[in-house]
């Protein structure tokens, strides 16, 4: 099967989905994090999303492959904000647990497709 968009990407899916509980967290935070926590993480993970789709709109592999590991890097940025948020108290433990399960799949099926996009020596 051929995919006819990035929509199509589980690692996509996952991100967005994941972007989407980020905000939802962010607003249980207090009005005293809006520039600070909750804005860094609303971006950085909204940020998961788009590197996926921007390097899916590449050319050639060589320059999509460089894409998700920005987004990689953009998914442990995320995860460093939600262990900030837990540690700080500014939600309960439970309110995160959706957000840090998203972080987890996302991460795992990112590092499926890098492995897919990067050239092999067997290949």
């Amino acid at each position: 099967m051929s995919l006819r968009s990035y929509r199509q990407l589980i690692a996509w899916q996952l991100a967005a989905e994941l972007g989407i509980e980020v905000y939802r967290v962010g607003s249980l935070l207090p009005e005293s994090e809006r520039y600070g926590l909750r804005s860094q993480s609303q971006r950085a993970a909204i940020s998961i999303a788009s590197c996926i789709a921007e390097g899916y709109g590449r050319r050639t592999r060589r320059e999509y492959v460089h894409f998700p590991y920005t987004a990689r890097g953009s998914l442990r940025e995320v995860d460093t904000h939600l262990y900030f948020i837990d540690r700080l108290g500014f939600v309960r433990a439970a309110e995160l647990e959706t957000a840090l399960s998203f972080c987890d799949r996302t991460g795992a099926v990112l590092d499926r497709l890098i492995r897919s996009l990067e050239p092999s020596p067997w290949r």
